[in-house]
């Protein structure tokens, strides 16, 4: 897992606000069971061969952030994720197999 910011100066509190954010937006997608109903649109953005990579935008308030969007990467000819980034307006979050 790699996360990584830009935007905003280090020194700014609401960079540190976003990044605890963007944690919270993770464990809301990987631990909720009702994740499904905060997809507010997704459709597919790319698709080569087996690879497919889709984009969701998720509705998920916590006190002045509102949402994200997911970038979802699959390989359907071996039913797997490849890749899901998660992004904020400052942040990113990568996460791949190990």
């Amino acid at each position: 897992i790699r996360c990584s910011g830009s935007g905003l100066s280090p020194n700014e509190s609401n960079t540190s606000a976003e990044s605890l954010y963007i944690g919270k937006c993770f464990v809301n997608c990987q631990f909720t069971g009702a994740r499904s109903k905060h997809i507010t649109d997704f459709k597919r953005t790319a698709a080569v061969g087996s690879a497919e990579t889709w984009t969701l935008h998720v509705s998920y308030e916590d006190d002045s952030f509102t949402g994200y969007t997911v970038e979802l990467s699959v390989d359907t000819a071996k039913n797997t994720v490849t890749q899901l980034i998660l992004r904020t307006a400052n942040y990113t979050l990568t996460m791949t197999p190990a």
